[in-house]
């Protein structure tokens, strides 16, 4: 069995705590292994190899801790209103097979949406000034390479938190920002919680579904999940945080989209492509983003109709966020 919770900073991380099959470890076990896991891979890559890339995970809770169950309409609201990219771009890489040591070269798209609100809002040009700054900052990665991965004196309120900062000049911008913005950072370090923790403290978050993740004491959430054969990304990106995530979407020209009205009267964009599909719902007090992962899904590449995806939309119980 392994527990995969893909932490969100601005690179792809999979943090993971293995078992074997006949392993027998307790629920609070897997949890500190998990915990621990998850702190050490931030405090290495809040440093390393984080400049500008992509996040594929995400998603979102929502609503507020009141339980307020409307949601704002979207109305002209579209994916290239959240585009942190205006254009998509080209990114080349090339890796050795281990299996025959081939050297294999693969291009790929890469256009970001900013999953913290639509382009008029503080959170969302929070993130667009925050990622333009990281697209310049320290080309050379000389700064980085100083820094290598011993802790530093920016890990306790920026690394552990969620933030890239790995010098006084980034310090000072993400201060900057939150100032100019009227935003508040992440307070302490991400706790690690359990679907039955999640169910008891806010009800379940989606029916017929499976999910563990974690949290920030301000309310912000990530799970990560399975509903059927199809693996999901869950995030509740709370108002008045600057909350430092971006999504790769491919190209948002690959998607077609729609505005959805759930069986809980909440009215959502849907997106699909061949790759990915999105639920997204801007709340009142919160951000909403479902990120389903076809090329990642149980049977290793889905496919998914514009009704499975309404049905999934369907499934995700937000009155009781």
């Amino acid at each position: 069995m392994e527990l995969n919770i893909r932490d969100l900073l601005n690179n792809i991380q999979d943090s993971s705590v293995p078992m074997n099959d006949d392993q027998v470890v307790s629920a609070e076990r897997i949890k500190e292994l998990t915990k621990i896991k998850l702190q050490e891979e931030q405090q290495k890559h809040s440093r390393k190899g984080l400049k500008r890339f992509i996040t594929i995970g995400v998603a979102v809770a929502v609503v507020s801790a009141l339980g307020c169950a409307t949601a704002y309409a979207i109305h002209e609201h579209k994916l290239k209103n959240m585009a942190i990219d205006s254009e998509p771009t080209i990114v080349t890489r090339q890796w050795t097979s281990p299996i025959n040591g081939e050297l294999i070269i693969e291009s790929f798209e890469v256009q970001t949406i900013s999953l913290q609100g639509y382009e008029e809002s503080p959170e969302y040009m929070a993130l667009k000034e925050w990622e333009d700054f990281l697209a310049t900052y320290d080309p050379d990665n000389e700064i980085l390479f100083s820094v290598g991965n011993s802790t530093t004196q920016w890990d306790e309120k920026y690394g552990l938190c969620g933030y890239t900062c790995y010098s006084q000049e980034m310090a000072d911008k993400i201060d900057e920002i939150i100032a100019k913005y009227d935003l508040t950072l992440h307070p302490g370090p991400l706790e690690v919680f359990y679907m039955e923790e999640i169910n008891s403290t806010y009800g379940p978050i989606m029916k017929d579904a499976t999910y563990m993740g974690y949290y920030y004491p301000d309310g912000t959430i990530h799970l990560d999940g399975d509903f059927g054969e199809y693996g999901f990304q869950f995030r509740r990106s709370m108002k008045g945080v600057f909350d430092p995530i971006a999504l790769n979407v491919g190209n948002i020209e690959d998607y077609e989209e729609w505005e959805y009205e759930t069986s809980e009267g909440f009215t959502v964009l849907l997106a699909l492509s061949e790759h990915k599909a999105l639920i997204l719902a801007d709340l009142d007090d919160a951000f909403v983003s479902v990120n389903v992962l076809l090329d990642f899904s149980v049977s290793g590449n889905a496919k998914m109709s514009k009704e499975d995806l309404e049905n999934m939309a369907d499934h995700l119980i937000l009155e009781n966020l």
